[in-house]
């Protein structure tokens, strides 16, 4: 099973730079670029299918929408910073029906210095497991992720993106856009002129998963966020994102997440439950 990080996905300004400790995500992804940078121990990682074990000075650059999840040790120490192809519009544009043959590549010490002097400003703020670092000014921004790319760049290898992935990303398109309504299969089909049976192929083919298990992991994942965030009802909650009645939405939340809505707002995790 894995998850789609919306907020990773939305803004045409997005930009998240994060210190962690000790990290771990189960298999998910995102529209963002995600640049990964070991500063302490190790990381075990996958990105589409294929295994990383990367350590102090080793990065990662994951291309959008790649599947990809990471498990450290006790003592590893990451920066990450997820971002939108308009901060580095020409490698975007130049990269757009590639994909690379290896995520992992490593940082140069001249770049390493650049980088943590304009994104890892700690302020000397004590590090528990992680901290949303300060975003540069647009001009350093800029200048360190087209460095992160030209760096990548230099050494990856590139082939053509699978047919189906065009696909996979309008599909993923129409979910973000339509998630708060009564959507099917069929009727994304229509919408996108493409063959009912073709579409459900391409989703079991390439994400092995089915339309309606995505999209409810995507209603799951923007109603765990209001949960959390806001005071709205449950139920109020339950129909924004699109599902049918308040008991649908407590079955598949509960199914998906592993928790019930109520035990999200009362910060009780899976692990907490008696």
């Amino acid at each position: 099973m894995f998850s789609h990080q919306y907020k990773n996905s939305i803004g045409d300004d997005l930009y998240n730079g994060y210190w962690y400790k000790n990290p771990a995500w189960k298999l998910h992804y995102h529209k963002g670029y995600e640049f990964v940078w070991v500063l302490k121990g190790e990381l075990h990682a996958t990105v589409a299918d294929k295994h990383y074990l990367l350590r102090q000075g080793d990065a990662l650059f994951v291309t959008p929408f790649a599947l990809h999840s990471y498990t450290t040790d006790a003592c590893s120490e990451l920066f990450i910073a997820v971002f939108a192809g308009t901060h580095v519009s020409k490698f975007a544009s130049a990269t757009a029906d590639k994909e690379p043959l290896n995520a992992k590549f490593t940082i140069s010490s001249p770049l390493s210095e650049y980088l943590y002097a304009q994104m890892i400003a700690l302020e000397n703020a004590p590090l528990k497991s992680h901290k949303l670092l300060k975003k540069p000014s647009p001009y350093a921004l800029k200048s360190c992720l087209y460095a992160v790319c030209n760096e990548f760049a230099a050494t990856a290898e590139w082939r053509d993106k699978k047919t189906n992935d065009d696909l996979v990303f309008k599909i993923i398109s129409y979910i973000e856009q339509h998630y708060t309504e009564n959507i099917t299969l069929s009727s994304m089909a229509n919408e996108l002129s493409y063959e009912y049976h073709y579409i459900s192929r391409v989703l079991r083919e390439s994400l092995g998963i089915r339309f309606r298990t995505l999209v409810n992991q995507y209603r799951c994942e923007r109603a765990k966020d209001m949960i959390t965030e806001t005071d709205m009802p449950l139920s109020v909650i339950a129909m924004t994102c699109g599902f049918q009645s308040i008991r649908s939405f407590n079955r598949i939340f509960s199914e998906i997440t592993g928790a019930t809505p109520t035990d999200v707002r009362k910060g009780v995790s899976p692990n907490q439950k008696p």
